[in-house]
């Protein structure tokens, strides 16, 4: 048994690597390959350890015990062009997310079943050059989120099975961003805001780093239906978690900056600056939304199976994004963020080729919670279309999922005063890879 945990506990720390991801809002939803191949219509399809993210109901349909491990890989890519009127282009940065998950079920009998998930259902990462012209709203940042997540699960009738489970969170948060210092200094000095910014402030601004961390609590809970032999219905709830971070503000400004003063003379305004930018503890919150999962699957064909599946999320919890300095309270700030609740609409398709081989298609429709006045290099939201494809080969005990999706953008305008308003464009492509083990 020791072995055994030390095994399970080694799994996590490797997939635990890194998790910012690339959907809608904040939010990351593949949740292994055997699932992303069919676009995520997994609600009500349970033939892995991975519905235990889906719908924890649906591991009384799994044998003995399985074990299932894998990370998707994804590729972003966004361009700005702009601030209006300008057609400057700026390029994020390339980075390669891997979002990782485990999973585990254990069955008892033929009713009681229990299960663990590893995995990562909310993420952020950008990241753009330093001297980008959007370097003032940000330059880097990155959301992590870790829920450990136990489930229970037992057959109430032969047609009918429940389960649920809770989650334990650990989240980081970390941003990066540039300080334009005649801004600073006219928040002390209003004058300073008339001054030209050549020659007093070119090539001195200065640069902020947030980083903090928190945990949170949180439930599953979950039903599933075997309507007839060739229909099933799942129907799925994750609660709401907030995350209370607190970390470090560490500010690095130019070690000389010289105005002149209501005589002329030069004066070196960094001391007055850093008596206000100064490092220092400071804390944010985040609630991670509330999601409603349902869905339906049909045997058209002996070989063929369909799921379509439609998602509530409650976006509306991120209505805020509060930015608390713990000395320099006059710098605090409250960003509104006014997200709106969302839905998200999927087609999945599964054909069993063989006893070895099956094949997985998918279509999904993903609506953007973010409001115009929120949209952001921070997190450039928009509506997506996205096509996944997908292939499973298993033999004896072993599995080897197989998915890879295309993630196609609209195109999303912020034309909001004080904004960095202009357009974005914004792709992605993400692989994704499990194996699976039963005994």
């Amino acid at each position: 048994m020791k072995k055994i945990l030390s095994f399970i506990i080694i799994l996590i720390f490797l997939v635990s690597l890194n998790t910012p991801g690339y959907s809608g809002g904040f939010a990351i939803y593949e949740h292994g390959a055997v699932a992303m191949g069919m676009a995520g219509c997994y609600v009500a399809l349970a033939n892995s350890p991975a519905v235990i993210y889906f719908n924890p109901a649906g591991i009384t349909s799994l044998t003995g015990t399985r074990i299932y491990l894998g990370t998707t890989l994804i590729f972003p890519s966004t361009t700005f062009k702009g601030p209006f009127p300008l057609t400057t282009t700026s390029d994020m940065k390339s980075n390669i997310f891997y979002p990782s998950n485990l999973y585990l079920s254990r069955s008892f009998n033929e009713k009681l079943s229990i299960g663990f998930g590893f995995f990562s259902p909310f993420g952020l990462g950008t990241e753009w050059e330093e001297n980008w012209i959007g370097r003032f709203h940000i330059i880097k940042s990155n959301l992590q989120s870790f829920f450990f997540n136990p489930v229970i699960a037992y057959k109430i009738h032969p047609k009918v099975s429940i389960g649920g489970g809770f989650s334990y969170v650990y989240s980081s948060v970390t941003l990066k961003k540039g300080i334009n210092t005649q801004d600073a200094v006219s928040m002390e000095n209003p004058k300073a805001a008339f001054l030209p910014y050549d020659p007093y402030f070119k090539n001195k601004e200065g640069l902020l780093d947030l980083n903090g961390s928190g945990t949170g609590v949180g439930f599953n809970i979950g039903a599933l239906f075997e309507i007839t032999d060739k229909i099933n219905i799942g129907i799925s709830y994750r609660s709401s978690i907030k995350i209370s971070y607190e970390g470090d503000a560490k500010f690095n400004l130019p070690s000389q900056l010289l105005i002149p003063d209501e005589t002329g003379k030069p004066v070196d305004i960094i001391p007055m600056l850093k008596a206000v930018l100064k490092d220092q503890k400071g804390e944010t919150e985040i609630t991670f939304p509330q999601t409603i999962m349902a869905g339906i699957s049909v045997k058209i064909l002996p070989q063929l199976i369909a799921e379509v599946d439609i998602n509530w999320v409650g976006w509306s919890s991120f209505k805020k994004l509060p930015i608390k300095l713990k000395e320099s309270k006059s710098i605090s700030s409250e960003i509104d963020e006014d997200y709106k609740n969302a839905f998200i609409y999927r087609l999945g398709f599964e054909y069993i080729l063989n006893d070895n081989v099956s094949l997985r298609l998918g279509y999904i429709f993903d609506s953007t919670p973010c409001p115009e006045k929120s949209v952001s290099p921070l997190l450039p939201d928009a509506n997506r279309n996205e096509i996944s494809f997908g292939i499973g080969f298993n033999r004896n005990n072993f599995i080897v999922d197989t998915a890879f999706q295309i993630i196609m953008f609209n195109d999303r305008r912020n034309d909001v005063d004080g904004k960095l308003n202009g357009l974005y464009t914004s792709s992605a492509k993400l692989f994704g890879v499990n194996f699976g083990y039963s005994f």
